[in-house]
């Protein structure tokens, strides 16, 4: 069955990274769309249409939830959320408040509000560091952060409103997405500072750790068809890794990036620390998504490409 086919979609976070391009790709699709976040739009030409309603409001105000009831919700795409690794060492019960009790708050409005769907943002961050790659979902579990252990509080509620009530939930762990747009995260990733890094100094760039760290980066529109696939097709109940599948050096990463840019001769200096909490080496098993029928479309240069190109025209 179709999930999305003549739904009205609430999307928590929509004017966050990854969720102001679901919005965009959602009203494309002539979906009608609720956006509700802390955050007016950045870019409100792009929330310009009559197919979309923005609520300026909090997952953990009870009122403002109750705002929603109003819309006929089918679909939610819960993507609000704290997500910044180091912060969370610093202060971990933002993150408690932010991604476990207002995770919890909007299960509860799905499950009283006849929710055909729930699908719930996770990530990377909630799996054992010492896992063989690439990382499958079925990996041992053993969070090295506040902000994985407020993550799987938020998926454990998934599941248990499953089990429990029925809902009809998915996780998605997030791998470590790219792409045009994210200068409007509070969260900027290695990709976003490195090209920050190099604009300001093409001469000499300080790399956290010792340069040999394993991501898995996925551009935002393979993003967005992942998510999208997974809440058509995906499995009640069950969870799925989205990423490129593919381990990146952050050394060859940032070579590529100074590529790009045509950046020559500058200098690296590898601190060789990185923060409390960081994983020094993932990439994504995403079979489990490829068997719904997601695709990696995206080549890492030419996602970078649009990324240098954005961040350049901002």
């Amino acid at each position: 069955m179709n999930q999305l086919k003549g739904t009205r979609i609430l999307v928590t976070g929509g004017t966050g990274f990854i969720g102001y391009h679901l919005v965009l790709k959602l009203i494309e699709l002539a979906h009608r769309v609720i956006v509700l976040s802390r955050n007016t739009p950045k870019d409100i030409e792009g929330f310009n249409s009559s197919n979309v309603v923005f609520i300026r409001g909090d997952i953990n105000n009870t009122e403002d939830i109750k705002r929603l009831e109003k819309y006929n919700i089918n679909v939610i795409f819960h993507l609000a959320s704290s997500a910044n690794i180091p912060k969370s060492v610093e202060e971990p019960e933002a993150d408690l408040f932010s991604n476990a009790l207002g995770t919890f708050r909007m299960l509860e409005f799905a499950k009283n509000n006849n929710i055909r769907k729930f699908i719930y943002t996770s990530t990377v961050s909630i799996f054992d560091k010492n896992n063989d790659l690439p990382i499958s979902e079925n990996a041992r579990i053993k969070v090295s952060s506040p902000f994985g252990a407020s993550k799987l509080t938020g998926e454990s509620y998934c599941y248990a409103f499953y089990r429990t009530y029925g809902l009809d939930t998915n996780v998605i762990r997030l791998f470590n997405v790219f792409g045009p747009g994210m200068r409007v995260s509070n969260h900027k990733n290695f990709i976003y500072d490195m090209i920050q890094k190099l604009l300001d100094n093409p001469k000499r760039i300080e790399v956290l750790g010792d340069g040999s760290q394993i991501r898995d980066y996925l551009y935002i529109n393979d993003v967005i068809d992942g998510l999208l696939i997974i809440a058509e097709k995906g499995v009640p109940g069950e969870d799925y890794n989205l990423g490129s599948g593919i381990p990146v050096k952050i050394l060859d990463l940032l070579n590529r990036i100074a590529n790009l840019m045509n950046i020559k001769n500058y200098k690296i200096n590898l601190t060789g620390q990185s923060w409390a909490g960081d994983i020094k080496k993932w990439y994504a098993d995403i079979n489990k998504a490829k068997s719904l029928g997601f695709r990696v479309k995206t080549d890492l240069d030419d996602g970078l490409k649009e990324t240098i190109k954005d961040i350049l025209n901002k």
